[in-house]
Order: C-alpha cells, then structure tokens, then sequence
C-alpha cells in the first residue's frame, strides 16, 4: 500500500471532485453517483460526474481530507 501512496504522490496531477451544498440543488441526482458527505455537519453532495484531473500547482492549502 505505501508504494501505491508513494506512487500517486508523485504525479503531478490531482483528481478533484466538486462538492455542492445541498441546499442550492435544484433537482433530485441519483444517490449512487452523486452521495451526499457531511463536513462539520453541513451536507454536501459529491458531483463525481463533474470530476477532474488538475495540476497540483492549480490547488490552494488543503481543507478537508474525506479520504480513508
């Protein structure tokens, strides 16, 4: 498992998956592609089809990790 971390760290990329605050959705998303995590008990709702691959140079200080 540490050489996979070790591996993924190196790239030069991230992959980033645009959280929205379930109170500014205007239509219901399919729970299994779009799960709903809460982050200091505000929910918010994983938009994975709207995911990306960016430069770690494009990404500020990280916030939150919801990795296990």
């Amino acid at each position: 498992m540490r050489q996979q971390l070790q591996l993924i760290h190196d790239l030069i990329t991230r992959l980033i998956i645009p959280l929205f605050d379930t109170h500014h959705l205007q239509a219901a998303l399919p729970i299994r592609l779009n799960p709903i995590i809460n982050i200091e008990g505000q929910p918010y709702v994983l938009m994975t089809h709207l995911m990306s691959a960016i430069s770690k140079s494009m990404l500020g200080k990280e916030i939150i990790c919801i990795g296990y």
